[in-house]
Order: structure tokens, then C-alpha cells, then sequence
């Protein structure tokens, strides 16, 4: 089912999601082209972080909380990039009410991912036609309500590719691609999960990913790591308050 429609989830992203919380997994690389020698040409800076976020109460143990992964990107050119995924988001309080669940955030623009009707009760009678569970992409302004299960149909996915080309512009689709392909050589050269980038099978289905066609070097990182929550990355995404588990700054 593919119905654009002004957006309904007036609420941001992160509106129902707790606002502190603890970090569990810290990793960061310097990627570098290696060149001549010892030669490094500086590609970008990567960062990958799992927080566990505090619901403020005590009434469920720690492993139940909600949990928010960010990938952050930020490219030699100064381009930033942030590829999230929400874990366990709190329970909607009625069927009809969106959790969040997969973001890619730019600079001036972003890319949300919903999920509406989850768990949602049949009623009694002859079933709805819009009953059921729906993957909501929310950008622009405006909403895309898809039904997971017709990912497959050509349709569905060419309706899903002018939703894009209209919230992204050429520049910044690419600069989607670029960043993925570094996630993924990282992913395989060295311990850099990419869970976040689960929202690219709702937003490319069908479509492969190759890894950055060159060599490249990830180093550990001497500099002060990518601050979500300060300066520019405040454009891109809306950080949590957070607390170290591992060493955060």
C-alpha cells in the first residue's frame, strides 16, 4: 500500500524517546587511502555508539530498556551523516501510534522510519483493508505508509524510489552510498557492527551495497571522537544526554 500524504506524525522522531542514557559500545576509525610508503590520505571518520536509554522508572531491568545505535560518518570533505536504529522503543499507547525505528540524518534533510499497528488486536467482523502493520517513511514533510510484506512488488519499490528523489537531492543520495560503502569495508576489515544500516532495506529493497571498491586503512582514532550532542553534528541528529559506561568522550 503506498499513500503519500501530508505528514500526521507531527511529532519528531525522537519525541517518545527517553532523553538520557548510558553508552554500552563505543567504537571510532580514522579511514585513510593508504598511499606510497607509509603515505595515509584522510577519507573520513567513522563512529559507531549503543546507548541504552533510561525510561525513568525501575520497573523493568536494564536488558529491557530501549536501546539507540548511531553510526555516525563524517567525511574528509566536512559531509556528515548519521545512520540510527531504535531497539525496543517504548510501547505505543494506542495501535494507531508510530514508533520510531530507523533514521538517516543529513545535513538539512532527513530520512525516518515508523512502524505503525504493531501487535494491533483484529477486530471482530469482516477484516479492514488498511488493517495490519505498516512501515511509515516519513521526510519532507511528508508521510509514505508501506505494508512490509509488498516490498517485493515493482510498484511498491518505484513508489518508494520517488518518495526518496523527492525528500533527497542527487548530491546527498550519493552521499548516502559513499558512507554506506564505508560502513561495510570497515564492517569487514575491522569490529564496527552495522545493524544501524538496517533501514536501507526498506529504503533500497532489492538493492546491493558494495563496499568502498578500494583498499582502505582504520586506524584507531588519536583525535577527540565525533561529539553527536556538539557544533555541527546538531543538525544531523538530536543526541541523548548520556552517561559513560565505557569512556565516552
Amino acid at each position: 500500500m503506498l499513500a503519500p500524504v501530508p505528514s500526521s506524525a507531527a511529532a519528531g522522531f525522537f519525541d517518545g524517546l527517553p532523553r538520557r542514557g548510558t553508552v554500552v559500545d563505543d567504537v571510532s576509525y580514522l579511514v585513510n587511502r593508504a598511499g606510497a610508503g607509509v603515505a595515509r590520505e584522510p577519507v573520513a571518520t567513522i563512529r559507531y555508539l549503543r546507548v541504552v536509554l533510561d525510561p525513568g522508572t525501575r520497573d523493568q531491568t536494564m536488558d529491557l530498556w530501549p536501546e539507540r545505535e548511531m553510526l555516525l560518518v563524517q567525511h574528509a570533505s566536512g559531509e556528515r551523516i548519521a545512520f540510527e536504529r531504535i531497539v525496543r522503543p517504548p510501547r505505543p499507547r494506542t495501535p494507531e501510534d508510530s514508533q520510531p525505528r530507523g533514521r538517516v540524518g543529513l545535513e538539512g534533510a532527513a530520512v525516518e522510519l515508523f512502524t505503525r499497528g504493531e501487535g494491533a488486536a483484529p477486530e471482530r467482523g469482516r477484516p479492514q483493508v488498511c488493517a495490519g502493520s505498516f512501515t511509515v517513511l516519513v521526510a519532507g514533510g511528508r508521510d509514505l505508509s508501506v505494508a512490509p510484506e509488498d516490498l517485493e512488488a515493482p510498484t511498491v519499490r518505484e513508489g518508494i524510489a520517488r518518495f526518496l528523489d523527492a525528500a533527497l537531492g542527487e548530491n546527498q543520495r550519493e552521499l548516502v552510498t559513499r558512507s554506506v560503502q564505508i560502513a561495510l569495508r570497515a564492517g569487514k576489515t575491522r569490529a564496527l557492527p552495522l545493524a544501524s544500516l538496517d533501514i536501507l532495506k526498506t529504503l533500497f529493497p532489492g538493492r546491493p551495497f558494495d563496499p568502498w571498491p578500494e583498499a582502505l586503512v582504520f586506524d584507531t582514532s588519536t583525535k577527540p571522537a565525533l561529539d553527536p550532542a556538539q557544533g555541527e553534528w546538531r543538525t544531523v541528529t538530536e543526541a541523548p544526554e548520556m552517561s559513560p559506561g565505557p569512556p565516552l568522550y
